[in-house]
């Protein structure tokens, strides 16, 4: 047996460090891959013509772009072949469950470790309970990536690892200024730390079901792992890099590189050091490494590396950083990398290896750009996941998924049947059966599961209030009008429906400004007592709503609001923003009053409210001034160009959408020349949003129609939704479109991997045939 094969796994230096070219061997060329170092690489180069030793496997295993067929042959090598040495068989091993876990494969990662654990029993030696040791906390590590249970499998190998002994293991090769039994020693080591992380942590004076684990107390007074110490290290020194290199870009230094350019930094070795040992440890690698290559997106490109970042944040649990990284990746692309992972999902995970929360994420955004067999297979998957605690997020995949699979009727009949008879509030399901509501097609809800829903609004959902407030909406239900309104909800109840163009009386209309008004003037009230409260309505947007779909006589009540610096940004946000989208007829008193304290109202800052109410001029307001012309031009100018050369893209991304809604009312040159500018920001929500402003400005021909409609058919062909959506949607409202801006639209409908594009893309279609 030569151990040398497990060193070159675990503390591949070892090997490497002061060895030559001549006295090399496989094992050398195993640890210079696993080391990630391209100066031992280079030197203890791979024969890639031949794989008698299982070496070229490894290499494809680490190349993502040969990663499966590295697999095949390490499984290959380790099932195919079992009477060479077994530790170089346990080293093909534990590289093709880091390859088949990477790939999600784990039906390949059990027959490989199944295979080992049948052909190593211990007997009492040394070195047999090392490496059976070793291979049960890599079968611990994967069954707790797939959430089953583990207990028995770390408890023996805990029992193991304590038989071990140095002085009884054959010695190896080694490099010279590595001691053997000090290699061994910290090899030892930092495999008893990884099958102490994986089991919980309890205080001594508690009672564990794992039997022989050492208390929380008990692993803190024990010496640290050199190796897991040297890995943390590692990981260190690439950050450090990163931050250099970044320090280098932001300021303006100049490094000439005489071949190539500079090295992406990339802790994947670490990571991968973590996946061998088995250390919990690993999650957070795996968090840090998806991190690093995802703030270094632009260096990838098209590179297997994004795609295989959402894996790494879905195998760490880190649930917040994946999904502001769906998102992302649906909004601005790259849409293949969302579309890819999700098929790995649909195709690996199901049986025994079942999805879970962070999948369900992942399977939400990237529902749109399934195909219909994806979706019901997906479904199917969704569905057969059953976990309390995460009810509501399966239920909002499902509907997604539903979309896709042509399945609306059929997942809005289960999700009832889920939620009857059962008490919203005592199950806090209540917001997210409202979510789940809001987001079906009810279009293509059967009209008899609709009934049903109906007949569960008025029968079951006492306890489900804030479901019961989206049924009335979406089922267009139509509300009692001898019931009087009794509060802000009721009223937002009754605009809803008015949005929908469902009518409303005068009298109901009239019984809503009695509500709404005095709601209105104690807000002004507190103010002057700088007293201020959070509310989940905002009184001033239920009055622009009012004003804007009813026609009630607010104006007076509201523009008293509007124009008060005490009152917080956050009550007035909304109604300006309503305001200045619908922009009803307003009345001369209020145009007066807002005109004359326009600047007051752009200068007004929140002393208590997060940082955004601290972006001045005042974004919200700015637009809706803008939409009712009741600011100097000079002004409104001057505001926008400072909101878009703001370092921050929330920022200009304010910039983006004031340019668009003053393309809206009107078409000037600096309007263009800003729009142009901002369509071609970093930030896809500027971009977006910038695009928006160009559909409007193309109907004039005096403002340089060819300009426009050339970018207007570059931002279309733009990766991810956001951009392309938000322009086709502004295009629905334009006069008949250029003939090549036709043809990139013509060219979404039918090639575009997202279906809500190919919907939007039908639409402006429909109306020039």
């Amino acid at each position: 047996m030569n151990l040398a094969w497990i060193v070159a796994l675990l503390r591949p230096m070892d090997l490497l460090s002061g060895r030559s070219v001549e006295e090399s061997d496989p094992t050398c060329q195993l640890a210079a891959l696993v080391a990630g170092e391209p100066l031992y690489r280079h030197k203890f180069e791979v024969d890639l013509a031949t794989d008698e030793l299982g070496i070229k496997s490894v290499a494809q295993s680490l190349d993502s772009s040969v990663i499966r067929e590295g697999l095949v042959g390490l499984v290959r090598h380790v099932v195919e072949q079992p009477d060479g040495d077994i530790a170089h068989a346990c080293a093909l091993g534990l590289m093709a469950c880091c390859a088949a876990a990477e790939i999600e494969d784990y039906a390949a990662c059990e027959l490989v470790l199944e295979s080992l654990l049948s052909r190593i029993e211990a007997n009492g030696r040394s070195d047999l309970s090392l490496l059976r040791a070793l291979v049960l906390q890599q079968k611990s590590l994967r069954l707790w990536d797939t959430g089953q249970n583990f207990q028995a499998v770390s408890t023996e190998a805990l029992r193991l690892i304590g038989q071990v002994t140095v002085k009884n293991l054959p010695t190896c090769k080694l490099g010279p200024y590595a001691d053997f039994d000090a290699t061994m020693s910290h090899l030892i080591a930092a495999l008893r730390r990884a099958i102490w992380s994986l089991a919980p942590t309890v205080g001594i004076s508690q009672v564990s079901a794992w039997s022989g684990f050492p208390a929380r107390e008990q692993v803190l007074k024990s010496p640290r792992s050199e190796q897991l110490v040297k890995v943390s290290a590692d990981r260190a020194e690439v950050y450090a890099k990163f931050v250099q290199q970044t320090f280098r870009n932001r300021f303006g230094g100049r490094t000439r590189y005489i071949v190539g350019g500079p090295e992406v930094p990339d802790t994947f070795a670490q990571e991968l050091a973590l996946e061998l040992v088995g250390h919990a440890g690993v999650r957070e690698s795996r968090k840090e490494l998806a991190l690093l290559r995802l703030i270094q997106i632009d260096a990838y490109e098209q590179s297997e590396h994004l795609r295989d970042a959402l894996r790494l944040l879905r195998h760490s649990g880190a649930y917040k950083e994946l999904s502001l990284a769906v998102e992302r990746f649906r909004m601005a692309g790259p849409l293949w990398a969302l579309s890819e992972d999700a098929r790995q999902i649909i195709e690996r995970r199901t049986g025994p290896y079942a999805i879970g929360r962070n999948e369900l994420r992942v399977l939400r955004a990237a529902a749109e750009l399934m195909t219909t067999t994806e979706a019901n297979r997906a479904l199917r998957a969704v569905q057969d996941w059953n976990n309390e605690s995460y009810a509501g997020e399966s239920w909002q995949t499902a509907v997604f998924l539903s979309k896709s699979a042509g399945k609306d009727s059929e997942v809005s009949e289960v999700i009832l049947r889920q939620v009857e008879g059962r008490d919203g509030r005592a199950d806090r399901l209540d917001a997210e059966l409202a979510r789940t509501v809001r987001s079906m097609d009810w279009s293509k809800v059967r009209p008899a599961v609709k009934a049903q829903w109906s007949h569960w609004w008025r029968n079951g959902s006492d306890s489900w209030p804030a479901t019961a407030e989206s049924l009335l909406g979406v089922l267009e239900i139509e509300p009692d009008d001898s019931v009087p309104l009794r509060d802000l909800d009721a009223v937002a109840v009754r605009i809803n429906g008015a949005i929908r163009g469902a009518s409303m009386p005068p009298s109901i209309v009239q019984q809503a400004v009695e509500l709404v008004a005095p709601e209105l003037h104690a807000l002004i009230r507190e103010a002057q007592g700088n007293s201020y409260s959070m509310k989940v309505l905002s009184a001033a947007d239920i009055a622009a709503g009012l004003i804007s779909y009813c026609g009630a006589d607010l104006w007076d009540d509201l523009t008293a609001c509007l124009v008060d610096p005490r009152i917080s940004r956050s009550e007035t946000d909304a109604a300006f923003e309503r305001l200045s989208r619908e922009r009803p007829p307003i009345t001369g008193s209020a145009s007066k009053l807002i005109r004359r304290s326009a600047r007051r109202i752009l200068e007004k800052r929140d002393r208590f409210f997060d940082s955004s109410s601290e972006v001045t001029p005042y974004p919200e307001a700015l637009r809706f001034l803008a939409a009712y012309s009741l600011i100097d031009d000079d002004v409104l100018f001057a505001s926008v160009a400072e909101l878009a050369g703001n370092s921050s893209a929330a920022v200009r991304e304010q910039a983006a959408r004031t340019v668009a809604t003053i393309a809206e009312v009107r078409q000037d040159t600096w309007i263009l020349a800003l729009a142009i500018q901002l369509s071609h920001d970093h930030d896809v929500a500027v971009r977006s949003h910038a695009g928006h402003a160009l559909a409007p400005l193309a109907d004039n021909d005096e403002l340089a129609p060819n300009l426009i409609q050339d970018r207007i058919v570059q931002l279309l062909g733009e990766d991810g939704i956001a951009t392309p959506l938000r322009l086709l949607d502004a295009m629905k409202n334009q006069r008949p479109i250029a003939a090549d801006v036709r043809n990139k639209v013509e060219q979404l409908l039918s090639d575009h991997p997202s279906r809500n594009v190919r919907r939007a893309a039908e639409a402006v279609i429909a109306r020039y045939v």
